[in-house]
């Protein structure tokens, strides 16, 4: 594939290559990318690729731009999107969610404590059962044996495992049985009303009528109620800084989630 300027003929194949591999490298640790649609730099999948250089050639295919193309084979793991697709509010939760879970797991890979490693599995426990839950239960038989490990013995296994465990988000099946199974925690103390209205909201929810947003709001709310100290520390119920949450947009989210 070439990078042809149309109206100069001019091939900048090897000046893109060139710039990309020294950005990419010359990089710090980073969680993501946001990347420009559309792009014959940028895209990561819908890149116009033609059969030759002038305006009038044939589209071929659709494709990764050069730059998108190098992200997804150097960082196919980060929390990597495509800008015009996070206007839909499941796909910017996601990714956000991603992106932020990341960032935790890199300030405790860099702290070199077995104990971080711990706090971190713990307080994002029921995200990854939410993720994968076979997953998440390998990565509690390495936890449970973190003092047999040396650090690095201990962060090589987490991090293969953790990395497995995102790399699809969660079905809407899943959140609900997670969320289902932390009501566990005070479900005696609570009115046969508020179950039922609770349930009607999960139905809401897996119908596309309310955002998973709405639903966390209500469990959080019996969180506070009755002073649940380690779900209130669960990263599954606030992912993300409360002021990027969409609230106000309404989609299809489970229709959209499981098709992914």
């Amino acid at each position: 594939m070439k990078l042809i300027q149309p109206r100069t003929g001019l091939d900048l194949t090897e000046k893109m290559q060139n710039f990309v591999n020294s950005f990419l490298n010359s990089l710090p640790e980073v969680d993501g990318f946001i990347l420009k649609g559309r792009s014959p730099t940028d895209a990561l999948n819908d890149a116009k690729i033609y059969s030759g250089p002038n305006p009038g050639d044939a589209l071929k295919v659709k494709g990764p731009g050069f730059f998108g193309k190098a992200v997804l084979e150097r960082f196919s793991h980060l929390a990597i999107e495509d800008e015009g697709r996070l206007r839909n509010p499941n796909i910017k939760s996601n990714f956000l969610t991603k992106l932020y879970t990341l960032a935790s797991f890199r300030e405790a890979k860099n702290s070199k404590s077995n104990k971080e490693v711990l706090k971190f599995h713990t307080k994002n426990k029921i995200l990854l059962k939410a993720y994968n839950e076979k997953e998440m239960r390998i990565l509690g038989r390495i936890i449970a044996q973190r003092d047999q490990y040396t650090f690095i013995n201990l962060i090589t296994d987490y991090e293969q495992h953790f990395l497995q465990a995102l790399r699809n988000a969660p079905s809407c099946g899943s959140q609900i049985n997670v969320l289902m199974n932390s009501m566990g925690y005070f479900s005696k103390n609570l009115s046969g009303k508020e179950k039922e209205f609770f349930l009607k909201a999960l139905y809401d929810f897996k119908s596309g009528v309310i955002p998973l947003s709405v639903i966390m709001r209500i469990f959080t709310s019996w969180i506070l109620r009755f002073k649940n100290d380690y779900l209130l520390n669960q990263s599954f119920f606030m992912p993300y800084p409360k002021e990027l949450v969409d609230v106000d947009l309404i989609t299809n989210y489970c229709e959209e989630k499981d098709k992914k």
